[in-house]
């Protein structure tokens, strides 16, 4: 027998096969669909037993008015053709009939109606996830990359955490009653403050068991808040619908189910180090106070303190001398006072004291004669200035009274002899200007030639030729006239 290597057995298998389906029309329900950057869409067909690979080139996809998608029921016509580098074999797509709306999707879209009609969807029935959970129960795989992903948000948001994971297939018949059950066991047993239910991405196949009735249902039922992450952030199932919670990704669900708890945390821990720094900084503001009065001079000797209470007392004592000093005293004059009181009542020295005032009285009597002459006299003297001044001050009125008369009529004249002067000097130049304008040249007589083209003035018999048409300007209009003959006044020859 011949040994074959892959390729001679796949080439051989190749020839063998796509001559026989060169032309074939299959129908079946479109699912993973892929659209590559060059233009290619690579898409399954499937039914309830078997499914085939197709591809529609870029080339026959331009030639389809509905491109198919996830869940289309489509009649496809082409060949089939082996791809030898991986080995299998695919339908290469002419034409794509759309035969209706998938089953699959139908299904969903029935049962989504009759959730949505019950009720089950609507935000007042949503339960408040608990803000402190002791412990996180979760339905999803064991193997998958989901529990892997909330493990690990946990153990970076939540140290603490308790966890129960009750593990389920979530894809494949029997996955939906296995995830009804799983949170039913919570449920009944009371487990759990919160569940996470959940799986990674897929196709729309591969999330099926989420859009069960069996799923909603428990979710629906269950006591215990349930957050759904099912599948990436654009696939939306009814577990996600009916869910109290739905979490774009499995991470995302860990997150949101000790959000309150870690943020608490995070408070006390913000608390306990501004706690802690605040009794650092008041311990070493106190020590440094503590080593200040230590330091302080008036620790080191008694006299610092007592220094000044020292020197108020001294100070107190020279103030009670003093004072007894200035009372002493004031007592002293007293009684001198007193003795001079008594000396005063005595006849004689009444007497005597009596002839002392009689003789200041005189004294000031005469006093005041002499000043009251001086006061007259000066007073006299100054009414005898104010009549010389007065009678000099008429004087000089009648002089400039008379003198300011005969400046006036000499102002009078020179201003009379200005206006004729000037007056003379404009009329010589009014008559000057009607003699120079152009207008008095012309009403005696006279016209001023200019072209007809340019409207210039004609200043020269060398600008004329003839045959020129000129416009002659008059005082009181103008005329237009044409160069018959041309005389300059330098050579007398005509032109």
């Amino acid at each position: 027998m011949e040994i074959l290597s892959v390729t001679q057995l796949t080439l051989s298998i190749k020839n063998m096969l796509e001559p026989s389906f060169s032309s074939l029309q299959v129908k079946g329900e479109v699912s993973n669909v892929r659209h590559q950057a060059s233009g290619h869409l690579y898409f399954s067909l499937k039914d309830q037993g078997a499914q085939i690979s197709a591809v529609l080139f870029k080339g026959s996809a331009r030639r389809v008015a509905q491109l198919p998608k996830v869940g289309d029921q489509i009649i496809v016509r082409g060949e089939l053709s082996l791809y030898a580098p991986r080995g299998s074999y695919q339908i290469i797509v002419r034409e794509v009939e759309h035969a209706g709306v998938g089953e699959l999707l139908l299904k969903l879209h029935q049962l989504k109606e009759e959730l949505k009609e019950k009720g089950w969807f609507s935000s007042e029935l949503k339960k408040v996830l608990p803000k402190y959970p002791k412990t996180i129960g979760v339905v999803t795989s064991p193997t998958g990359s989901v529990i892997q992903d909330i493990l690990h948000v946990l153990r970076r948001r939540f140290p603490q955490f308790h966890l129960i994971l009750n593990p389920v297939r979530v894809q494949g018949v029997g996955a939906a009653k296995e995830i009804a059950a799983a949170i039913g066991d919570f449920n009944a047993h009371g487990l759990a403050d919160i569940l996470i239910v959940g799986r990674g991405g897929g196709s729309l196949e591969d999330l099926w068991p989420f859009n069960e009735r069996c799923v909603a249902e428990a979710i629906f039922h269950s006591k215990i808040p349930v957050v759904s992450a099912v599948g990436h952030e654009t696939d939306v199932t009814i577990a996600d619908c009916v869910a109290d919670v739905r979490a774009p990704t499995p991470s995302a669900a860990a997150e949101i189910s000790v959000r309150e708890l870690t943020s608490q945390l995070d408070f006390l821990r913000r608390v306990e180090g501004g706690i802690d720094q605040n009794l650092k900084q008041t311990i070493r503001h106190a020590r440094a106070r503590l080593d200040g009065a230590i330091n302080q001079p008036l620790f080191s000797s008694p006299y610092t303190l007592l220094a000044d209470h020292f020197q108020k007392v001294d100070d107190l004592a020279g103030d009670l001398d003093s004072s007894m000093r200035d009372r002493i005293e004031r007592q002293e004059l007293h009684l001198v006072g007193l003795k001079k009181q008594l000396q005063g009542l005595n006849p004689r020295a009444q007497v005597e004291q009596s002839r002392v005032q009689l003789r200041s009285y005189a004294s000031s009597l005469q006093s005041n004669s002499e000043h009251q002459m001086r006061v007259l006299r000066g007073e006299l003297d100054v009414l005898t200035d104010r009549l010389d001044s007065a009678q000099r001050a008429i004087l000089e009125k009648k002089k400039v009274r008379f003198f300011s008369r005969d400046l006036t009529h000499s102002l009078n004249i020179a201003t009379f002899k200005l206006y004729e002067r000037k007056k003379r000097g404009l009329s010589y130049l009014t008559d000057h200007l009607k003699a120079v304008n152009p207008e008095t040249i012309l009403q005696k007589g006279y016209c001023i030639p200019f072209a007809e083209k340019d409207h210039s003035v004609m200043l020269s018999t060398h600008a004329l030729k003839k045959g020129m048409r000129l416009s002659l300007r008059f005082h009181d209009g103008s005329a237009l006239t044409r160069i018959e003959e041309v005389t300059p006044k330098d050579d007398g020859k005509k032109r």
